[in-house]
């Protein structure tokens, strides 16, 4: 067809550009500002045809005068509708010649008696609507059949009984749809010509409409599509849903644009002013979501003015909602937009300053300049505080080539000190350099005194019904000793023993040193193993065993107790001997009171009997 457009469009101009417009598959739907202009289209595009011997039939129009010359064998028959106008088939749609109205027929509906979300999408899917002039009835629908995938009913399970009462009452509104009619004429001849399209969200759905206002003599808004979404599952705000909303209207009004049969001034009507704000600021201050669907506005509402409208003059709101189709009938604002639209530009809502808004501002980045690299963000497989301590005790070792192996607890120290410094330096450089400017700091580091202590450790046996052994600590500075309990002699019953004699700063085995030595190096205690089978190395450890082992066989002899009683005992036995005399307090003979290892750790010893007063 367009190869015989394009081979006899010298002889019919006017059939040569119908046929390439406006054929769709195989109907040919056309119009004119006049009967003439008609008249002639229709002759033009049948003789063109005719010389490919295509044959057009089933005439139909608005205007008798048009088919005056038209066979009646070639003329459409018509089809009688509910209320008995007679009526045709227009790319689906139900069209009256003799009013020039489209209409819209639904045959009975019936909720049926066991209604499921199958039976209610079919339903919802007997509309056929491609312009949405039924749009807030269909709003309704698809926020009805979307509650129903909240409630995670199955295809065919029934709908509970407050869904099924709604679902009843929404069926019966549907029946009354074929009471609604939409002129389809929405352009006068010769006059002005102004699209017009609005925006709305609720919590529920989004929606656009749009209308063509034709001002001339006398002035006419009529509505000519709309498009509505439901709001999705996951919840979002409700200004992000306006947004929506007004990308769908500038999608919408772009197609509408690129048909090419309105020429005139576009304009977009909002009700949302933080919407309006977003629109008319650059895209790259918000965040992702709000950014795309700002520059995506921006680009196809290019050359189209947006403007704020309230609520209650904006024929999107009822689209947002959802109606019935009885409502949608008195609601003159839906089919003719509001009435500022056919009057004087003076008359139009006053149009607010608009503030930036501060919602979903794209996070800023303080970038600070240093000349210290921070390499502490290329460690990105330590995870933990502890190995970054260890990765940089090896670099101050590496640094000052120190060669003894392993770590040691003055290796941890200087490395966590070194990974420090170099976070400050790269981080906070700005204020490192006020300092230095301003002599707070001075080029001296004051040395802190601290106490060190040396700590053994030995294990002796006990050989009860169950074997278990008591683990012996002694403070080399005050001769405090501190006895555990301990199941086995397993590294994980050492180490936690360990962590219990916490007041206090054996196995031979590799991993087992090196267990010990990790956890050690961490509590800041440095660890030294003496050699295997050498018990004269620690004669100091050894005498507390044995008076240890004296008050244990003293005071159990060949009893037999259980963990918690020995436990007890353990402890009570510790504080005895560590309220043994070290030396005296004074050298006075009537002064009794001595120094214990109880009052280097307590203040006193905890086994002193008080004197009567």
């Amino acid at each position: 067809m367009h190869q015989l457009a394009h081979d006899e469009a010298g002889s019919f101009p006017v059939g040569s550009v119908a046929l390439k417009n406006e054929f769709y598959v195989d109907d040919f739907i056309s119009g004119g500002d006049s009967v003439a202009e008609v008249k002639v289209k229709l002759q033009e595009t049948a003789a063109i045809l005719a010389r490919a011997n295509f044959k057009l039939r089933k005439w139909c129009s608005s205007h008798a005068e048009v088919l005056s010359e038209i066979a009646d064998d070639e003329k459409e028959s018509y089809m009688r509708f509910s209320d008995g106008s007679e009526i045709t088939k227009t790319l689906g749609l139900a069209w009256d010649p003799s009013s020039d109205r489209l209409l819209f027929s639904l045959s009975f509906l019936e909720a049926g008696s066991k209604p499921c979300r199958r039976s209610v999408l079919a339903t919802s899917a007997r509309f056929y609507d491609p312009l949405g002039l039924l749009g807030p009835v269909m709003t309704k629908s698809k926020i009805f059949l979307q509650q129903l995938c909240k409630d995670k009913l199955t295809w065919d399970e029934s709908l509970p009984l407050q869904r099924y009462t709604a679902w009843v009452e929404m069926c019966s509104s549907f029946n009354s749809i074929s009471s609604l009619s939409f002129p389809r004429a929405i352009l006068a001849a010769g006059c002005r010509v102004e699209v017009h399209g609005f925006c709305d969200a609720s919590e529920e759905a989004y929606g656009a409409c749009v209308y063509v206002v034709s001002s001339g003599r006398t002035s006419q808004s009529r509505l000519l599509c709309s498009k509505s979404r439901v709001a999705p599952l996951k919840t979002i705000s409700v200004p992000k849903l306006e947004l929506c909303g007004a990308y769908l209207l500038a999608k919408l009004l772009h197609a509408v644009r690129n048909m090419g049969f309105l020429d005139g001034e576009f304009f977009c009507w909002s009700d949302s002013s933080v919407v309006l704000s977003w629109i008319k600021d650059d895209p790259y201050k918000f965040n992702v979501f709000v950014a795309n669907r700002v520059a995506s506005i921006q680009d196809l509402t290019l050359n189209m003015k947006w403007q704020h409208v309230p609520t209650t003059l904006n024929p999107a709101d009822v689209l947002s909602r959802g109606t019935t189709p009885e409502c949608l009938a008195e609601s003159k604002i839906w089919f003719h937009g509001p009435e500022f639209l056919v009057g004087n530009r003076d008359g139009w809502p006053s149009q607010r300053c608009l503030e930036s808004s501060t919602l979903e501002m794209r996070s800023k980045v303080m970038i600070a300049t240093s000349p210290y690299d921070d390499i502490t963000l290329r460690c990105k497989y330590l995870n933990t505080f502890a190995s970054m301590q260890r990765v940089y005790a090896f670099v101050f070792k590496f640094v000052n080539r120190i060669k003894h192996p392993g770590l040691n607890v003055v290796d941890v120290n200087k490395g966590t000190w070194l990974l420090l410094r170099l976070v400050q330096l790269s981080n906070l450089w700005s204020d490192v350099k006020e300092i230095r400017s301003k002599g707070f700091v001075k080029n001296r580091v004051q040395s802190l005194l601290c106490c060190r202590s040396s700590t053994n450790l030995d294990f002796c046996v006990l050989a009860t019904p169950i074997k278990c052994y008591i683990s012996v600590f002694i403070c080399f500075a005050s001769k405090a000793i501190h006895l555990e309990l301990v199941k086995d002699l397993t590294t994980a019953a050492f180490l936690g023993a360990l962590k219990d004699s916490c007041h206090f700063k054996l196995l031979l085995s590799d991993p087992h040193k090196e267990s010990v030595h990790r956890v050690c190096l961490m509590d800041n205690i440095e660890w030294k193993f003496i050699p295997p089978r050498s018990p004269h190395f620690g004669g100091l450890w050894e005498a507390a065993v044995k008076s240890a082992k004296h008050h244990l066989y003293r005071s159990v002899g060949r009893s037999i107790l259980n963990y918690d009683e020995l436990r007890t005992l353990v402890c009570q036995i510790a504080a005895i001997i560590n309220s043994r005399p070290l030396l005296s307090i004074s050298e006075s003979p009537d002064d009794l009171d001595v120094l214990t290892p109880a009052h280097l750790l307590f203040g006193g010893p905890p086994t002193v009997i008080l004197e009567p007063t």
